[in-house]
């Protein structure tokens, strides 16, 4: 079986379909247990990931809060939202790479991601030790309601 390497430059073993699909029911049963326990979602994370130890501190996260990667995409529009923001492109796909590390969020999405999840970038394994290569950073700037784009046509109110 061939190895792959995250970021952090730590061998990663290829995860099937069938055991993403195992790991996902094993972190609901960790969440679970620990919800009956009376344990913090941080403990929770903990839990998730030492019974769960090819699951992200990431995933981890949105696996404690019992979330789909949709739900956290909903909650991260939203607080752009009640920021003025117009929600970016941030999509399931994206949360995804973020997640198993193909690629790392930019400043800007973990900042939200650390606001959704309510916790800091460290619990989040989204520390970083100086500036990431361009290629693997996901950037897009947030856009104003009130902000136009540059020749677009069109009568009409704000964009949203």
């Amino acid at each position: 079986m061939e190895l792959c390497l995250s970021l952090q430059g730590v061998p990663v073993v290829p995860v099937t379909r069938s055991r993403r699909a195992a790991i996902q029911r094993e972190a609901g049963q960790i969440r679970r247990r620990c919800q009956r326990e009376g344990q913090t979602t941080e403990r929770i994370v903990a839990a998730i990931r030492d019974g769960l130890p090819e699951v992200s501190a990431l995933e981890a996260c949105r696996f404690a809060l019992g979330w789909s990667r949709a739900d956290t995409v909903a909650q991260i529009a939203a607080l752009y939202h009640g920021d003025g923001l117009r929600p970016p492109g941030l999509s399931e796909q994206m949360l995804c790479r973020w997640e198993h590390g193909a690629e790392r969020p930019g400043p800007e999405y973990a900042r939200m991601l650390c606001r959704v999840y309510r916790t800091g970038p460290a619990q989040l394994g989204l520390e970083t030790e100086g500036p990431l290569p361009r290629a693997v950073v996901s950037h897009r700037s947030p856009v104003r309601y009130d902000q136009r784009k540059q020749g677009a046509t069109g009568a009409g109110g704000p964009e949203g």
